[in-house]
């Protein structure tokens, strides 16, 4: 059992391209800067938009230096595969948190991540994205 999440750690080579990654990153912040823009001066809705603005500028400034980080490599290694979701996963967490938590309609979002790594990463990655989710 133990060789089994030892092999499924170590592999070395994911079938996501980066360019993937970074575009549907691209798409979420775009989403995700309207929604909260809608929520705050549309609908008045009290919480800390600057928080939430801050979020995803940091958010914009790690696609950037992942864009340029990640311009040769074809396919990502597992564990970038990993970071790259774990990152996305703590960013929607920070702006569920800051934006009314359970009770916001996107708060659903937050499985995507591990959605993703269901079908693209071993099944250790997978678990500790699915804790990581709960938590």
């Amino acid at each position: 059992m133990i060789n089994l999440f030892k092999r499924q750690i170590y592999l070395s080579e994911s079938w996501i391209k980066p360019r993937t990654l970074i575009n549907l990153r691209w798409l979420a912040i775009a989403g995700q800067a309207v929604a909260i823009a809608v929520t705050d001066f549309i609908l008045n809705f009290n919480f800390n938009v600057e928080a939430c603005f801050v979020i995803i500028f940091l958010s914009c400034v790690i696609n950037l230096a992942s864009s340029a980080y990640f311009r040769t490599e074809k396919r990502l290694s597992v564990l970038k595969t990993f970071v790259f979701l774990a990152f996305d996963l703590t960013q929607i967490s920070l702006l569920l948190f800051f934006s009314g938590g359970i009770s916001n309609p996107f708060s659903i979002l937050i499985i995507v991540p591990t959605i993703v790594s269901a079908s693209s990463l071993p099944i250790i990655y997978l678990i500790i994205l699915g804790v990581m989710t709960l938590i």
